[in-house]
Formats: structure tokens, sequence, C-alpha cells
């Protein structure tokens, strides 16, 4: 028996069939499917699809035989592995001066036929064989030989299609890790900032009342200055902790009626509103599923940004009305506020992307950013139109429940 000589670049080889995490793993029937079709076409009784590593011929999928894998030393596919073919071929191993004493041949399974295609990565390593293999001597056709190439190339498109899988779960994986990670820091952080920040405007609150009659009104100008800078640093970590929330909570089948939150908004608002002689009006709205805090804080945005980006002395009416769709629900929120230049339509929604200075328009920057990462998490989708002077309207999906009808929808 001749054994199978080992290939120069045997250790790269190894190391790149490592890489698919595909060795001594439970059977799939995508593979096993495969074998299947070998067998059938090339009418033999024993398919196997065989991976080699250091020592061993590992079966991912076998028909006719109990083992999972074998000694590479003895192995067949050790040598297929080694062709300079695009197939190779034993007609009849009881005449191949390489195969004729073989343990395999002289006994169990008394191979006399075995016909490997070897399977190239896409890299161009060699990583075992797609085989078949008969106790008696046989010739495949054109048709046969063709066929098993072509299967060849399904297992390496399997292969490959396993590993950028098993990388797409050890990125999300550190996705998740570093999200939870930022998320811990976003409250730790914020707790700690939240603090002095606190004390600052306290302090400062009792300077203005205590000491109003001591200071000039240079030195009054400047203790505004620092007020105003305190609560733009506190509605900052509000919207920070806001916006790592979200993250951290599980979409729940928490039934959520529309109309309440809007009302509740409203009520919010109509101080605001009746000083400006403003409206909010609205459609009969769905219930969905989802988290109450999160759909809330998204019209919440959407509207107070509808309230505060207007032209001066302008009254601010903001329209919310819903279409239903196939499987989702389609809001839109119109105001007729100072509108949006074409160029900002996508960004807007970036974290801290402002597009006005603070003298002008009060904010963080993080509450569109916020609203797109609430559509996000609950499967849909935000966008706005809008021109410049006119007005803007934000639209934004959120999916239905399978179980979810229209009759049912409305109370």
């Amino acid at each position: 028996m001749k054994k199978a000589t080992i290939p120069y670049n045997d250790k790269e080889r190894i190391s790149k069939l490592n890489e698919y995490k595909i060795l001594d793993t439970l059977p799939e029937k995508v593979y096993d499917d495969i074998t299947f079709l070998a067998s059938y076409i090339c009418n033999t009784p024993i398919p196997l699809i065989t991976f080699i590593d250091e020592s061993r011929q590992v079966f991912k999928s076998s028909h006719g035989i109990k083992t999972t894998h074998n000694s590479r030393e003895y192995g067949f596919c050790a040598h297929g592995i080694n062709t300079e073919e695009d197939i190779f071929i034993i007609n009849d191993a009881n005449k191949d001066d390489r195969f004729y004493d073989h343990p395999m041949v002289t006994g169990n399974p008394n191979i006399s036929f075995y016909a490997g295609v070897p399977l190239v990565d896409l890299s161009g390593f060699i990583l075992g064989t797609l085989c078949v293999i008969d106790s008696k001597p046989r010739v495949l056709n054109d048709e046969q030989k063709n066929a098993l190439k072509s299967l060849s190339g399904q297992v390496i498109q399997l292969l490959d299609l396993r590993k950028k899988n098993y990388l797409l779960t050890i990125n999300q994986n550190k996705l998740e890790h570093y999200a939870k990670e930022m998320e811990s820091f976003a409250f730790m952080a914020s707790h700690d900032i939240k603090e002095p920040v606190r004390m600052i405007s306290g302090f400062i609150e009792k300077l203005e009342k205590k000491y109003n009659h001591v200071f000039d009104e240079k030195a009054l100008q400047y203790i505004k200055y620092i007020s105003v800078a305190s609560k733009r640093v506190t509605h900052l970590i509000e919207d920070l902790l806001d916006y790592a929330q979200i993250d951290s909570d599980e979409v729940v089948n928490e039934i959520i009626d529309i109309n309440l939150i809007i009302e509740e908004i409203k009520n919010n608002h109509q101080w605001e509103l009746n000083e400006k002689g403003g409206s909010i009006t609205y459609d009969q709205m769905p219930k969905i599923s989802g988290l109450k805090a999160a759909v809330k804080l998204l019209f919440q945005n959407l509207v107070s940004n509808g309230i505060k980006y207007m032209h001066v002395d302008a009254k601010p009416h903001i329209k919310i009305s819903v279409i239903e769709q196939l499987e989702k629900w389609e809001f839109a929120v119109s105001d007729n506020g100072i509108g949006i230049n074409l160029i900002y339509h996508e960004k807007i929604f970036d974290l801290f992307k402002r597009l006005h200075n603070r003298e002008e328009y009060s904010g963080t920057g993080m509450g569109l950013a916020i609203c797109k990462k609430i559509v996000d998490k609950h499967g849909g989708a935000i966008w706005v139109k809008s021109e410049e002077g006119i007005g803007s309207t934000f639209y934004f999906t959120l999916m239905k429940k399978k179980s979810s009808i229209f009759s049912n929808i409305y109370p």
C-alpha cells in the first residue's frame, strides 16, 4: 500500500480548514442532500464529504458507512487532495499498484471503485473531497463526472456561507459586548456628571435669589450664562441616557394606544400652543405593540421639533396621520415650520447633528438620532420630506404583529 504524500502547504491548508469550524460537527441536511445526490447520480452505495486534518479523514456527511472518521494514513481521500486532476478516479483498486493491498480494499468496505473531486476553497486550498465509492469496478461517464464537480462546488459555497455566518456571529457578539460597555459607561458617566451639575445649578439659583442686589449687571449676565450652560448639560445627559436606554430595553408585546400617547403629548404642550395660537391635530390612531416609553419619546421628539423650529411669531400647526399597510403602519408628523434643506435630509438623523446654532434654537442635536434608533429597534424606517420655508413631514413605519387585523386595531 502506498501512503499519500503530504502536500507542501499542509500546515497552511489545515489552518484554513480550521477557519470553517466544520470538523467534528453534527450532521446537517444540506450536506447530506449533496451526498445523496452524488450517490444517486453515480449509482454508488457510498458517498462521502471528507475533510482532512493533521491525522484524520473526517466525514461531514456519509451514506453506507457508520464511522465518522478514520486515519489519514489509510485514506483514499488523502490521495485525492494531492491530485493535479479535477477528479481523482480509481476504476478498480484491486488492479492498482497503490491500493491492491490496502486494508479497505482487502477488507471492509472492500473498496474497488473510488472517485473524488477535490474541495478547493475560494482561496485555493484543498480542504478534502466529495467522493463516491463502490465495492465493484466501474467507470463514470462525462455527465456523472460533471455532476460530481458541480456538487463539490455546492459544498464550497456552503462552507463559505458557514464561515461568513460564523464571523458575523463573532462580530455581533463583539458589538453587543461593546454596546453593553457603552451603556454601562453612559449610566455611570451621566450619574457622576449629573450630581455636580445639579449642585452648580442649585448654587447658581441661590446666588440669583439671595445675592441679586450685590452683583452688578455684568456679573448677573455671567450667572445667567452659567445657569443656561448647566441646564444644557442636564438636557444632554438626559438625552444620552435615553439613547443608551433604547439599546438596553427589549422590544416587548406591550399594547400601546397611540391616541392616548398623542393626547398626553398634546396636554404637555397645551400652554405653549395657547401662547402661540398653535394646534396639534391627529387622525384616529391604531394600537400597536412595542416599548411604550420609547414610542412615546419618538412622538414627543417629533412633535417638539415641529413646535420649536418655527418662524418668529408663526403659529405652529402639527398634523399627525397614519396609513395602514400590509405588514406595518406608516405614520406622518407634519409641521409648518422652517423646513430642512434637501442636502440634510439624511444627515439630520446622525448623532449630535445640528443645523442651527443654539442662539437660534436650543437642543442637543440628539432628538432625531434617538427617533431613528427607536424606529430601528421596532423594525421600521424613518425619513423626511421637507421644503425650506414651508415645513417638514417626518414619516416612519412601525411593524404590525402577525395577529393584528384592522378590525381589532381600533378601539
